[in-house]
């Protein structure tokens, strides 16, 4: 059967880096999984929905979830690097600046 939301193509790391390059990151990430497979009402042993908790067809979007908060997560770093990064250059140039300024005030 066919899966809510979509497709594995928008767990990517790739796909999630586009997003949060128009977007930004997020700083909340909210999401649920269906209940079909989790539900006590679920009990039909003739192939229905059944009980198979997260292993359940319509459950398994839990994993994608997962994904897709891990690879947030990681973008959320190395953006939060390389903003921090380029601070310290900015940083450097700026330092540097003001040392060959007094250097030539100093002459």
């Amino acid at each position: 059967g066919s899966r809510p939301l979509g497709t594995d193509h928008w767990t990517t790391k790739a796909a999630l880096r586009r997003l949060t390059e128009l977007w930004g990151v997020p700083h909340v990430l909210a999401g649920t999984t269906p209940c079909n497979n989790n539900t006590g009402n679920n009990r039909d042993p003739t192939g229905g929905a059944g009980r198979l908790g997260f292993e359940g067809r319509d459950s398994k979007i839990f994993y994608d979830y997962v994904k897709v908060h891990d690879n947030v997560s990681a973008i959320a770093s190395e953006d939060l690097q390389r903003r921090q990064d380029r601070q310290q250059q900015q940083e450097q140039r700026w330092g540097q600046e003001q040392r060959e300024e007094q250097e030539r005030q100093q002459r």
